[in-house]
């Protein structure tokens, strides 16, 4: 857990330092997820494919977040679309932040009172997007890119996983290895390799785990022996084993 602190505070001090010192302009891409946290299913009401097309329009650059090398996530930022709670009609808002979770840009908020859910949040949505900045990104150069099918040999486990700790998951081992921008976890297969899982990233002090088909879900540290993974339909529990 001294490691999880220490990450913790070099994240927030980098925060710190650069927050509101930026402006879109000063950003090289955006990475829109493939669902909102208001979302029950992957592009819902086709918003996803929605936001990236109106942020190409006018001249973003849009990335989905596996091709996103580790040493340049911050080169970028991530966008959210937030869902207002309110008993009458749809309010949506877009907001940008960067890799430390700090805000460079939030829109006016759309509104709609359709009745149809699709095409109230697709109304929603649109009146949120009308006002968009216009950019000018290039496609940036990305090098050492994540390797999907990543696997640790045996042979070579012992330097590889140097500061890892190891979990268990309904009977089966899992390594969580620290890296720049939060962790790598691991699962050990049957032959003894560990074989790559994903990438929990961390965004100021919320941490978001990426598999490797791009499924995205929330990870949580509850105590230092336990952290959790959790999908819009399931929840994933990694006890400690050491």
């Amino acid at each position: 857990m001294h490691t999880y602190k220490l990450l913790f505070f070099a994240f927030l001090f980098v925060g710190l330092m650069h927050a509101q010192d930026k402006t879109i302009h000063d950003y090289k891409f955006v990475v829109v997820p493939e669902i909102f946290d208001f979302q029950s299913s992957k592009n819902e009401y086709q918003l996803n494919e929605m936001t990236k097309f109106y942020l190409e329009k006018q001249g973003f650059v849009v990335y989905d977040l596996m091709k996103i090398s580790q040493q340049f996530r911050c080169e970028g930022l991530y966008a959210d679309v937030i869902k207002q709670n309110t008993l009458i009609g749809t309010r949506l808002q877009l907001v940008l932040k960067d890799c430390n979770n700090n805000i460079v840009y939030q829109s006016q908020e759309g509104r709609s009172n359709r009745k149809d859910f699709q095409i109230a949040h697709q109304d929603a949505l649109r009146n949120a997007l009308q006002h968009l900045p216009k950019v000018n990104m290039e496609a940036f150069d990305f090098q050492n890119q994540v390797n999907a099918t990543e696997e640790i040999n045996p042979e070579n486990l012992e330097n590889a996983i140097s500061g890892g700790d190891k979990y268990m998951k309904e009977g089966e081992v899992y390594l969580l290895k620290p890296i720049d921008s939060g962790f790598s976890l691991y699962k050990e297969t049957e032959s003894g390799k560990m074989v790559l899982m994903g990438k929990i990233i961390s965004f100021g002090q919320n941490y978001t785990f990426l598999d490797q088909t791009g499924k995205t879900g929330k990870v949580s540290f509850d105590t230092e022996e336990t952290f959790i993974i959790e999908f819009p339909d399931e929840k994933h529990h990694y006890k400690s084993i050491e």
